[in-house]
């Protein structure tokens, strides 16, 4: 009997899409051409990049294994290195080589 529900309910959902098919169709293809027209025109485009590095010192003795404080450490030097090369001093040298050339 429950076969007999579950045919009966899955022929009147198909007997609906086929209905009512074009219907559908319109509608997915209205969405996406608004979705288009709202991404290219509206919408300003973001860029974004992210990159991660890790340094880390190398050893010639294959016994030692780097320590989860020499990766911290190493990070927070790579924030600082970066910082370091947003600051005003390195543009303001960077310009005055770049201009030079």
């Amino acid at each position: 009997m429950v076969e007999e529900e579950l045919s009966f309910e899955l022929r009147n959902l198909f007997y609906i899409i086929r209905k009512r098919h074009k219907l559908i169709i319109i509608i997915t293809l209205a969405c996406t051409l608004a979705a288009g027209i709202v991404s290219f025109f509206s919408l300003k485009p973001v860029y974004e990049a992210k990159t991660s590095i890790i340094v880390e010192k190398h050893n010639t003795d294959e016994k030692t294994q780097t320590q989860y404080n020499d990766v911290i450490m190493y990070q927070k030097l790579v924030k600082t290195y970066s910082e370091i090369a947003k600051s005003r001093a390195v543009a303001k040298k960077a310009t005055s080589k770049l201009d030079g050339k």
